[in-house]
């Protein structure tokens, strides 16, 4: 594959940078500018090449990342942020000038980034789900304790576990267009599953721990009852790209709750377990031949660990960090 130049956003979340550290090792990489919408995060001071791009609500986004595109003459874009994702899915765009956008395809974003639409996917696929409700249709929970989550937000910033009906009459008066969804009782894994254009799936899977809403903890698992379901769900989709399933499993089976058809935040230790969906999605992009998915053979674990960054001003000239 030829060199490619590289507009990355949200350069400023752990996603972000994340891509970003992959994609610095990437001899493919002939340019990578980084954007986000302020300078004020580590991201913008680490990075080589930095821009601000405004939020994708602004009215200026599309103009401004148009912009840079044809400044530093983009081949490829790399959204990150859901509301950046959620904007070309809507208005189905896949070009800005000549740069191509990558993310999963249409049908997975439109059903992933509508956690209802999630929901009606499972139920009519036959796939084991969680009872999901819409609040303001005034349905009750089938039992608690339930979750309260916005049937279109990001992580688990909106979201809520009610114990109590008293819990849930709070919750449902304070956030009525969420919806309820049952809490199911097991371990949690967090999967990444990529699907070429010759529709070939490849799929890895994360018990995990959660730590602030990230994965903090995680361990790699060989399931194939799991690796199965990831595979269908992903015909299902008919999927081409990288996604993040979320499921729970327990004695009574295997309930996926979300589908986030974006990169993770455990792109990383995918990639350091070569499972390199970031680096796959590009190279399939150019029909070129995916690098080889050689299964790590080792138990694993891993761990999020954070660090500080502290910049100084260097009077009459930039700024360095240490």
């Amino acid at each position: 594959m030829n060199a490619i130049n590289i507009l990355l956003t949200a350069i400023g979340g752990d996603i972000g940078y994340s891509v970003y550290k992959i994609l610095k090792q990437q001899d493919f990489v002939k340019t990578l500018i980084c954007t986000d919408v302020s300078c004020n995060n580590a991201g913008a001071h680490l990075c080589e090449k930095f821009e601000i791009l405004p939020k994708a609500s602004d009215n200026t986004y599309l103009s401004s990342l148009r912009d840079l595109v044809d400044k530093y003459n983009i081949d490829v874009i790399i959204p990150i942020s859901e509301a950046e994702l959620r904007f070309f899915s809507k208005n189905n765009i896949k070009y800005i000038s000549n740069a191509r956008i990558l993310m999963a395809s249409q049908k997975a974003t439109e059903i992933g980034f509508d956690k209802f639409a999630t929901n009606e996917f499972l139920r009519n696929n036959e796939f084991t789900y969680p009872w999901t409700k819409r609040i303001s249709a005034g349905e009750k929970p089938n039992s608690y304790p339930c979750i309260i989550k916005d049937p279109t937000g990001c992580g688990n910033k909106t979201t809520y576990i009610a114990e109590t009906p008293e819990d849930y009459k709070f919750y449902s008066a304070k956030f009525p267009n969420h919806i309820v969804q049952q809490y199911i009782i097991g371990d949690e894994y967090t999967c990444g599953v990529f699907r070429d254009r010759n529709k070939k799936t490849r799929t890895i899977i994360f018990k995990r721990e959660l730590q602030g809403g990230l994965t903090g903890h995680g361990e790699l698992v060989r399931n194939e009852k799991i690796n199965e379901l990831l595979v269908s769900v992903a015909e299902k989709l008919d999927l081409q790209g990288s996604i993040n399933v979320q499921l729970r499993m327990n004695n009574n089976g295997i309930y996926i709750f979300e589908i986030n058809p974006r990169f993770s935040s455990t792109v990383l230790f995918r990639h350091k377990l070569n499972f390199k969906d970031l680096i796959w999605s590009i190279q399939d992009f150019y029909a070129a031949q995916s690098d080889e998915y050689k299964e790590e053979e080792k138990n694993v674990e891993f761990y999020r660990i954070f660090d500080e960054l502290v910049i100084y001003s260097v009077r009459g000239g930039g700024k360095f960090p240490i």
